[in-house]
């Protein structure tokens, strides 16, 4: 073994990128799945995702593991990534650092970029936790919105559109549905 493997630091243990890494790929098919769901012109990535009934099924379940590689990172991660004064001057330097590459500041193992990106990974990775539970769970939003008139129905309805034969609007589980027949 040369002086310089031995000279080596791990900066990532096997633990961080493997848990980076299920986040990742979860996140990839999320998004691939929900834009195959949400939209018809991108159907034809259910052939590439194991087709519709797989997508369907398991776009839930890989939201549920994606938020639980999310929580799993708050916990193992936060520490690291607090902001010190030291990322206020690692701001300043932004500039710099963008136009030369490494600016001569020791900010510890994360640059305040890093924690930025962190916490905005963090935040956006709740909030589609907190969007697919209605998406997934219709029934919870209908009791809410039986509070409130006309908010969300729980019936079945439809309703041909005048225009078309082919396309009907229906309010199926609380939501509007477009269906193309």
């Amino acid at each position: 073994m040369s002086t310089h493997e031995e000279a080596q630091i791990e900066r990532y243990s096997l633990f961080d990128r493997l848990l980076h890494w299920f986040v990742t790929l979860t996140f990839v098919y999320l998004l691939l799945s929900g834009l195959a769901i949400g939209y018809p012109r991108m159907a034809w990535l259910f052939d590439i995702l194991g087709g519709g009934q797989i997508v369907r099924s398991m776009h839930p379940w890989m939201g549920a593991a994606f938020t639980l590689g999310i929580v799993v990172m708050l916990f193992a991660w936060t520490r690291s990534m607090r902001f010190e004064p030291v990322d206020r001057e690692w701001g300043r330097n932004l500039g710099r650092y963008a136009r030369e590459g490494h600016v001569d500041l020791d900010v510890s193992k994360y640059n305040a970029g890093q924690k930025g990106y962190y916490w905005y990974a963090i935040v956006t990775g709740l909030l589609l936790l907190l969007t697919g539970i209605p998406l997934r769970f219709p029934s919870l939003m209908a009791a809410v919105g039986s509070r409130r008139p006309g908010c969300f129905t729980t019936s079945s309805s439809c309703s041909r559109s005048p225009a078309s034969s082919s396309t009907s609007t229906c309010r199926r589980r609380g939501f509007p549905v477009r269906s193309h027949r």
